[in-house]
C-alpha cells in the first residue's frame, strides 16, 4: 500500500547554539515540530519550556505538537496554548478529564504510552483522541536504542482503529532512523517523531525521500 507518512521533527535533537539555522535546515522536509517538555519528576530530565515552543512557532510557522512528559500536565495546558496539539501521558491518570480540557481549548489531543505500560490501557481512549503516541524508548533522554517490542503495540493500535473505523493517527517516538523506520511504518504508524536522523543527517533529503516513498 502507499504510505502517506508524516514527519515530526523532534527539536530536542537540534543544536541549540544555533536553533534558527537548525530549524531552517529541516523545515522544508517536515510536517510538524515536536517539543519535548520534561519536568525532572515524571522523567529524570528537564528540557524545554514555553519560551522555546514560542520561538519554534515563530521561526517555522508550522504546526507544533507539545509532548508533556510531566506529572501534572493539566496544570500546563494553557501555558502551551501556542501548540496546535498537546500530548500527555496515560500514566498521569484522570484521562477523560484531561481530554475534555484540551477539547474545550480546541486543541488536537495526543495520548502517549510508555514502553512498560500495557497497550490495552490505551485502547478505550482511541475514539476520544486524535493521536495515539507510542514511545519506542523510555522517555527522558534522546539518543536511546529503539525498543522492538513497541512494534507490537503499534500493530495492536492499528488493528483496533481499523476494526472500529477510527481516524485516530498513530505516532511513534524514539530511535527512529534509517535502520528502524521501515518496520515502524509497516506496523501501522502514520507519523514519525524524528530527532537525530533529521538534524544530524548528512544526506537529509535522501532520508526524507526514502521515508515518504516507502511502500509496504
Amino acid at each position: 500500500m502507499n504510505n502517506k507518512t508524516k514527519i515530526s521533527a523532534s527539536v530536542l535533537a537540534a543544536d541549540f547554539t544555533n536553533l534558527k539555522s537548525e530549524l531552517n535546515k529541516v523545515n522544508k522536509h517536515v510536517d510538524f515540530y515536536h517539543i519535548d517538555v520534561m519536568d525532572g519528576h515524571f522523567v529524570p530530565n528537564i528540557t524545554m519550556g514555553p519560551d522555546i515552543a514560542n520561538t519554534v512557532k515563530k521561526i517555522t510557522k508550522k504546526k507544533l505538537d507539545v509532548h508533556l512528559m510531566i506529572t501534572n500536565p493539566e496544570k500546563y495546558f494553557k501555558t502551551f496554548n501556542m501548540a496546535d496539539s498537546i500530548t500527555f501521558h496515560i500514566e498521569t491518570g484522570n484521562i477523560n478529564k484531561k481530554i475534555s480540557q484540551l477539547k474545550r481549548m480546541k486543541k488536537k489531543v495526543g495520548l502517549a504510552i510508555n514502553p512498560e505500560t500495557d497497550i490495552k490501557k490505551l485502547l478505550p481512549y482511541l475514539k476520544k483522541i486524535d493521536k495515539a503516541f507510542i514511545m519506542s524508548v523510555h522517555p527522558g533522554f534522546a539518543g536511546q536504542k529503539f525498543i522492538k517490542s513497541s512494534l507490537k503495540k503499534v500493530k495492536t493500535v492499528k488493528d483496533y482503529t481499523i476494526k472500529h473505523d477510527l481516524k485516530t493517527k498513530i505516532e511513534v517516538d524514539g530511535g527512529i532512523g534509517p535502520s528502524t523506520y521501515k518496520t515502524v511504518l509497516a506496523s501501522g504508524a502514520d507519523i514519525l517523531a524524528v530527532g537525530a536522523a533529521l538534524f544530524r543527517n548528512k544526506n537529509l533529503p535522501k532520508f526524507v525521500k526514502q521515508v515518504r516513498s516507502f511502500k509496504f
